[in-house]
């Protein structure tokens, strides 16, 4: 940790004299001290309490939380943080999981630890209105292959009640589920925001079949959506 001045270390020796030695210096399983280097400067006989801490991980989740309340530089936090980072990623977590599972086990929030960490070790976030360009244009391209306009301008169709297309194993089927299974939208990646648009869509189009009817305008049979039967209803005046 960081270096004391000597006029903090002539007020740590004091404290001894006055109060004793209040706190033991934490030392690793393999004789690391954790924390205590300059208790131990003042006194090389300071008490001792062993911690079982084998890896680096270890190591510096204790040194995080036992210098949690003191003055300690962003750098020093940040090279902790970026040690520990650097061992789950050996491990296998990925960017997003990294932060998470540091602001589990340690003193500083996912906001603290996003704004310490490298790049490498974070999740890449994409900003909404970019993310859901590809979702709008989604939508846009169902909505032309699901529906051809008549001769009237006033009444679109539907080409032909088609059977839904079966969902891949594994997939959401349902909005709410995608939802549990995806977390908020604000998190969701790009292949998610597809499956979640596709799901609504497909919502909006159980909640209004389409059904049989007459043109009101030629009498031809025709499958009608029906919102569009209330604009035809007020063309036409039937």
């Amino acid at each position: 940790m960081a270096e004391l001045g000597e006029f903090s270390l002539k007020e740590l020796g004091k404290s001894v004299q006055v109060l004793g030695h209040l706190y033991p210096v934490l030392v690793s399983s393999d004789g690391e001290v954790l924390d205590g280097l300059h208790r131990k400067k003042v006194d090389p006989k300071w008490p001792e309490k062993r911690i079982e801490a084998k890896t680096k991980y270890e190591k510096c989740r204790i040194r995080l939380w036992a210098n949690y309340r003191r003055p300690v530089s962003s750098k020093e936090v940040q090279q902790l943080l970026t040690a520990m980072a650097k061992q789950l990623k050996q491990m296998g977590y990925p960017p997003g999981q990294i932060v998470k599972k540091l602001a589990e086990e340690t003193p500083y929030s996912v906001r603290s630890i996003q704004r310490l960490l490298p790049s490498e070790y974070k999740r890449t976030y994409v900003k909404t209105e970019e993310k859901l360009k590809p979702v709008k244009k989604l939508i846009r391209d169902e909505e032309k292959a699901t529906n051809v306009a008549i001769t009237s301008s006033d009444i679109k169709v539907a080409e032909e009640a088609k059977p839904p297309k079966a969902k891949k194993s594994g997939e959401p089927r349902t909005p709410e589920e995608a939802l549990q299974r995806f977390g908020p939208i604000s998190q969701m990646g790009l292949r998610e925001l597809r499956i979640f648009a596709k799901l609504l869509m497909d919502r909006v189009r159980e909640l209004s079949e389409p059904f049989a009817d007459r043109c009101p305008h030629c009498g031809k049979p025709l499958w009608v959506m029906p919102e569009v039967k209330k604009i035809a209803t007020k063309a036409y005046g039937v």
